[in-house]
Parts: C-alpha cells; sequence; structure tokens
C-alpha cells in the first residue's frame, strides 16, 4: 500500500504544477493580448480537475476491505482513469474546434516574445512533468498516474503547438497553427481511447494472459499439486486479484493439504507483489484412470489371493483399471524380481513402480521407505482388506477401499 500513498503524494505536486501553469499563462496572455495563451490555460483547468479527482481516487482506492467491500477499493482508481480519458474526450474535441477556428481567423499577437515565451515554459514544464509521472507509474503501477502521465505530455504537445501559433502570426503564416492543432487533438483522441479501453477491460475483469501462465506455472511447480485449474487473475487498481483451485494427492490429510495451499500462495506473492491478494482451493485428485499393482501368493487371475507382503510377494498382478467404466481392462502377471533380495526389497520395487507409472498399489503392508517414497511420487496405496485381486479392484471401482495412512511395518523388507 506504500506505492499508493506515494501515487496520492505525487498527485500535490501535479496540482501545484497545473497551479504555476494556469497563472503563469493567464497573466502572459492578458499582457500580450494572446488569446491562444488564455485558452490554454482555460483548458488547464480540466487538468486541475483531473488532478483532484486522481487524488480522491487513489485515497479512497488505499481503503482496506470491509464487509460492504470484501474485495478492497482498488477498482475506483479505473473509474478515475476511465474519468481520465473523457476529460481526454472533451479537451480533444475543444482543440479540433479551436484548429477549425484558427484556420479560419488566425489570432494577432501585440507581443510575441512574450507569449512565446510563456508557451515554451509551459510546454517544458508539463513535458517534464509527464515524464517524472511515467516513472513513478511504472513503479507505483498506479492506472491513474500513467493516464496522468500521458496526459501531462499532451498537455506539453498542446503548450507547444501554441508556441508555433503565437510563431506563426508573428511570421504571418497562416492556417499552420489550426492544421498542427487538429493533428495533435486526433493523437490525444488516440491515447483517451487507450486509457478508456483499459480501464473499461480492468472493471470488466480481463485476464492478463500473459500473467496467468506464469502464475499457472508457478502453482504447479509447488511441491504436491498435480494440477492447477481455473486459475483467475483480475486487475484492480494497481494491484491484481487471484484464485485457483489445485489438485493434490486424494490419499493427504487437511492439514498437509492447506499447507501445499500456503505454500502456493506464498510462491506467487514472492515473484508477483502486485498479486496482493490470491486464494488457493485444495480438490482431492480423483484418477479415472488407474494403473494397479497387487502383490499375490498364486497366479489364478483376478481369484489371484492378495499376499501378506509388499517387496516379498512371490508374483504381482498388474491391471488396467477404469473407474469411469468400473471395469478391469486388462491384468498380468509376473515374477517379482526382487524377492529373494536380502535387503531393501520394498525398496527396490518400488522403483519398478515408478518406472512403469504405476499409481495404485493394493497391499496389506508395507515398510517405511517404501510407503513415502511411492506417496512422494504420488501413488496411492490402498488396504487390502479383501482377500483375493478380484474383490480389492471391486472395492477401489466402488470408493470403498480403505487408503493407507501409514506404513504397516517399520523394517523395510517388506
Amino acid at each position: 500500500m506504500r506505492e499508493s500513498k506515494q501515487a496520492a503524494r505525487t498527485m500535490y505536486l501535479v496540482i501545484a504544477v497545473v497551479l504555476l501553469l494556469i497563472v503563469v499563462k493567464i497573466v502572459i496572455g492578458i499582457i500580450a493580448s494572446s488569446t491562444a495563451l488564455i485558452s490554454d490555460a482555460i483548458h488547464s483547468i480540466s487538468d486541475l480537475v483531473v488532478a483532484v479527482a486522481s487524488i480522491i481516487g487513489l485515497r479512497l482506492a488505499n481503503r482496506p476491505p470491509d464487509k460492504r467491500f470484501a474485495y478492497g477499493y482498488y477498482k475506483i482508481e479505473n473509474i478515475v482513469t476511465l474519468f481520465i480519458s473523457l476529460v481526454i474526450f472533451g479537451s480533444s474535441g475543444e482543440l479540433i474546434y479551436e484548429g477549425i477556428k484558427r484556420i479560419l481567423s488566425p489570432p494577432q499577437i501585440d507581443i510575441p516574445y512574450i507569449a512565446m515565451g510563456g508557451a515554451i515554459f509551459s510546454s517544458v514544464a508539463s513535458v517534464i512533468l509527464g515524464i517524472y509521472l511515467r516513472h513513478v507509474g511504472k513503479q507505483t503501477s498506479s492506472p491513474t498516474i500513467v493516464a496522468n502521465a500521458k496526459d501531462k505530455l499532451m498537455d506539453g504537445a498542446t503548450s507547444f503547438v501554441v508556441f508555433g501559433a503565437i510563431l506563426a502570426s508573428f511570421l504571418s503564416i497562416n492556417y499552420i497553427e489550426g492544421i498542427i492543432t487538429i493533428l495533435i487533438s486526433i493523437l490525444s483522441i488516440k491515447i483517451g481511447f487507450d486509457i478508456a479501453k483499459e480501464s473499461i477491460l480492468a472493471l470488466l475483469d480481463v485476464t492478463d494472459e500473459d500473467l496467468k501462465t506464469k502464475v499457472e506455472e508457478i502453482v504447479t511447480a509447488t511441491e504436491g499439486v498435480i494440477h492447477t485449474a481455473r486459475l483467475r487473475i483480475r486487475k484492480a487498481g494497481a494491484y491484481y486479484l487471484g484464485d485457483c483451485e489445485i489438485k493434490v494427492d486424494s490419499s493427504i490429510g487437511i492439514e498437509e493439504g492447506h499447507d501445499i495451499s500456503e505454500a502456493a500462495e506464498k510462491n506467487v506473492q514472492e515473484v508477483f507483489p502486485e498479486i496482493i491478494s490470491f486464494v488457493v482451493h485444495v480438490e482431492p485428485f480423483q484418477k479415472k484412470e488407474r494403473r494397479v499393482i497387487c502383490p499375490i501368493t498364486e497366479p489364478k487371475g483376478l481369484d489371484s489371493p492378495i499376499a501378506n507382503h509388499f517387496g516379498r510377494a512371490q508374483k504381482l498382478l498388474l491391471a488396467e483399471v477404469s473407474l469411469e467404466e468400473k471395469a478391469v481392462k486388462s491384468y498380468s502377471i509376473q515374477n517379482n524380481p526382487f524377492n529373494t533380495r536380502k535387503h531393501l526389497a520394498g525398496l527396490a520395487l518400488t522403483k519398478m513402480v515408478i518406472d512403469e507409472e504405476i499409481n495404485t498399489l493394493i497391499t496389506i503392508n508395507i515398510g517405511e521407505i517404501a510407503f513415502f517414497k511411492l506417496k512422494g511420487e504420488h501413488v496411492d496405496i490402498f488396504q487390502a482388506d479383501c482377500e483375493t485381486v478380484k474383490e480389492c479392484l471391486q472395492g477401489l471401482m466402488d470408493n470403498n477401499l480403505p487408503p493407507l495412512k501409514e506404513p504397516t511395518k517399520k523394517k523395510e523388507g517388506l
């Protein structure tokens, strides 16, 4: 919020400079009988209105969220920038009118040197102020400051046109001032359109696709996140608000899921501090297709008895199961190549499970190392509270098979 306060302080400087320029233009305009300078001074009053509106908007946008405005008041900045664009449109229309009028009736200047000096001073001051505001706008990401920067740069161009008008009048060159005035007003309309477009898109919660892609990459890279979905990012003044849904292993607990969501939120806001609110919702990842492995004692097809050991089982049954169709699509039986190992048979079999991209294990017992290794690779582990593979797979398809929350054996021979 420090950036919003800096932006508000900057607008006070804008008001001081605009007031000074109005006084200078009016005084010199009266002395030199320059209607161009006096008209430019009247035009600068709209800049004063814009500056005051900007301060009010920035102050309101900095208010904390409350019951009525749970997402905060940040979008007030976008409303203010939309107002600035309307002022620019109005000023551009006025410039077109002045340009046509000056083509038809070129103005006469009594003391051109003083008038030209006042116009140049106004132009240089406006351009310097515009460049400074653009710098502050980039620092604070404030759309209000950025819009004011564009407005001041246009004021600088307008004052330079006034200088050209006075010079053209002094040299008796007609029409040039009016033509240049109309051209600058057309450019001003383009700038006003760009500001209006950006403001309206922000008010309509348009998504910044580039930012969304980067945020999605950060969330998905967070440890424990299997998939990221429904990610939304929306602009609110100088800041962004966002939320998304993450899929995590269905067997993990609520507390662990909460820790993963907090880690994802922290990772995003560390890279993008302008995202001041990012909420991550946790959902269990439901696998539609499962590659299942079951340790068995003897090969009897789907009627094979479940072995008491994971790593020491003589045989292994691998099955392709569709949870949507509730059907076993295929299965195969193979020897366990690690059951004769003296040590860490379960860990060796775990590596094979991961290499084969098996995502589900049904077993009676499993050791600590194998259990945590498989959980780290998002392999779901279920307790075999059934006698045969067929019964266990039916329980899996009916969502009745209990998940294993912890290893059943401390010794890693199993």
